[in-house]
C-alpha cells in the first residue's frame, strides 16, 4: 500500500498493466532493468561481427519476440560469478516448449546442478 495524498492506494490502483502481459510480467521487467531483450542482444551480436559476444544477461521473456535467429549466434552471459554459453536459436526453441527451464537457465544464480534436480524431480 501507498499513500497518496492522504489516501492509501494499492500497486494496482496507481500502475495500470499493458493488457498483453500479466502484473507478474510486468513487476518482473521493471524490477530487473538491467536485463538485456533477446532482440538486443541479436542486434549486438549482429552489428558486433564476432562469432561470439558476451552480455551480463537477457531477459527470457524477451525471447517471444524473436522470429528468425541465426544457429550460429552465440551469446556468453557472465555475471562475474558464473558463465554460461547459449545458442540463442536452441535457447528460442527450448522457451518455446519450456519457458521455466529457460529462466532457470539464464538466472546465473542456480547451478547447473540445481538445476538438473529441479527439471527431473518434475518428471
Amino acid at each position: 500500500m501507498l499513500e497518496v495524498l492522504g489516501k492509501r492506494l494499492s500497486v494496482d490502483e496507481i500502475v495500470h498493466f499493458p493488457r498483453n502481459i500479466t502484473k507478474d510480467q510486468f513487476i518482473r521487467s521493471h524490477s530487473y532493468p538491467y536485463l538485456m531483450r533477446a532482440i538486443d542482444v541479436l542486434k549486438l551480436y549482429m552489428e558486433s561481427e564476432e562469432y561470439r559476444i558476451e552480455v551480463d544477461s537477457i531477459d527470457p521473456d524477451s525471447l517471444l519476440e524473436l522470429v528468425e535467429v541465426p544457429l550460429e549466434a552465440q551469446v556468453i552471459i557472465n555475471n562475474g560469478i558464473r558463465r554460461r554459453l547459449v545458442f540463442l536459436a536452441f535457447l528460442k526453441i527450448v522457451y518455446d516448449c519450456d519457458p521455466e527451464f529457460v529462466r532457470d537457465y539464464l538466472n546465473l544464480q542456480h547451478s547447473l546442478e540445481e538445476i538438473h534436480k529441479k527439471i527431473w524431480s518434475i518428471y
